[in-house]
């Protein structure tokens, strides 16, 4: 979304403190977001427990760090890895799918 590359200009190009609620307040409102929706949205605990909850689904999952893709419940390539690695397990997922072996369940990456 436009917000997420707002965040990820701010601390990835602009190097800022992301968890700071100005700049948060800024990436919002670059984004087009509502000023007094944004900063009514950070002064509330709105979204807090649902970020809890990805951060403990995270960690049940031995996650520490992004870039993280999990292909099918499956495989996993964390961090900045090779695009080969991508391809690998498509390989994989395709060939098993010739052989009636492992489904594609409609689940993309």
């Amino acid at each position: 979304t436009r917000v997420v590359e707002e965040l990820f200009t701010a601390y990835f190009e602009e190097e800022k403190d992301i968890t700071s609620h100005e700049v948060l307040q800024q990436a919002g409102e670059r984004a087009g977001l509502d000023a007094a929706e944004v900063r009514d949205w950070l002064a509330s605990d709105k979204g807090g427990p649902e970020v809890d909850r990805e951060v403990a689904s995270a960690k049940s999952q031995f996650i520490s760090g992004v870039p993280n893709f999990t292909v099918q419940e499956k495989y996993v390539i964390e961090g900045a890895e090779d695009p080969s690695a991508f391809v690998q397990i498509f390989e994989r997922l395709k060939a098993g799918e010739a052989q009636g072996g492992e489904r594609n369940l409609g689940q993309t990456c």
